[in-house]
């Protein structure tokens, strides 16, 4: 099947996650993540300080992480067709 999506939630120490047509949902996540997806939203939401960096040729970017430079952790997000929401729970 060229569609899949992936739900996770909580902690992993390292994720990849490469989707043709899809979305990718992270919640609480803790750890490193690097996420494409062609076609598909990228969400993903955070407890800790952790530093993120979003690509969406075609869709919307919210970056609440991009500030976080010298966190232990790092997240690359990138989509063709889709939004990207990298945010930190309050």
């Amino acid at each position: 099947s060229k569609t899949a999506s992936v739900t996770t939630i909580g902690k992993l120490s390292s994720l990849l996650v490469t989707l043709d047509i899809g979305n990718c949902d992270l919640q609480e996540f803790i750890g490193d993540a690097n996420l494409k997806t062609n076609k598909g939203y990228i969400s993903v939401t955070v407890n800790e300080k952790m530093y993120a960096k979003a690509i969406s040729k075609k869709g919307t970017i919210i970056n609440e992480l991009s500030k976080n430079l010298e966190s232990k952790y790092k997240i690359l997000a990138e989509t063709n067709e889709g939004n990207i929401s990298l945010s930190q729970i309050h």
